[in-house]
């Protein structure tokens, strides 16, 4: 358990030509109260036209536990070792495949990390060089230009790995000691 401590602000919604100083001058002035050990308060914040706008804020500190984690649970997932996982699902052969079904399952792959930049490039950061290495010919990439982080390779929305195409992929925590089938 941790101590959290959430911060409610209540106020019309900002302007959408409002840049960050707008934002940056209300957090500000809240973090001043909270400081001060204010419960809660009102804010008066200058608006980019000159005028002002009030916001209402109060606060509160709460006990958490750690953040859950999704426990994927596939029997075939079971039987892995405790890690990070990136698994491939709905396969098909070619990219213009028509599906009736949902398609085949792809690979557990063991990962460390992975990054998702503007929902466009996903990267996954693999245990050794050799296993990036794999990753990266499974994916069509030249092994010599890969380091740990390895580009999933994306062709008009599917994942292509080991010569296939998958129409969707997840991340997952597995933990041998959580009970089959369910999330903590």
């Amino acid at each position: 358990m941790y101590q959290h401590m959430q911060i409610v602000v209540y106020g019309p919604v900002m302007p959408e030509h409002a840049d960050g100083s707008m934002l940056g001058e209300l957090l500000r002035a809240v973090a001043a109260d909270v400081e001060q050990g204010e419960p809660g308060g009102q804010v008066a914040v200058l608006s980019l036209d000159g005028g002002q706008t009030t916001y209402e804020w109060r606060h509160r500190r709460c006990e958490l536990r750690e953040p859950p984690q999704a426990v994927y649970a596939s029997a075939a997932a079971r039987q892995l070792p405790a890690g990070l996982y990136f698994a491939l699902f709905h396969g098909r052969d070619r990219i213009d495949q028509a599906m009736d079904d949902w398609g085949y399952d792809g690979p557990m792959l063991p990962i460390l990390a992975y990054h998702v930049t503007y929902n466009t490039t996903v990267r996954v950061r693999l245990p050794t060089l050799d296993e990036a290495a794999h990753f990266a010919e499974q994916c069509g990439i030249a092994a010599s230009e890969v380091d740990e982080w390895v580009d999933v390779a994306m062709v008009d929305g599917l994942v292509q790995y080991g010569g296939k195409y998958y129409g969707d992929w997840t991340v997952f925590l597995h933990r041998p000691d959580d009970a089959p089938g369910t999330a903590n």
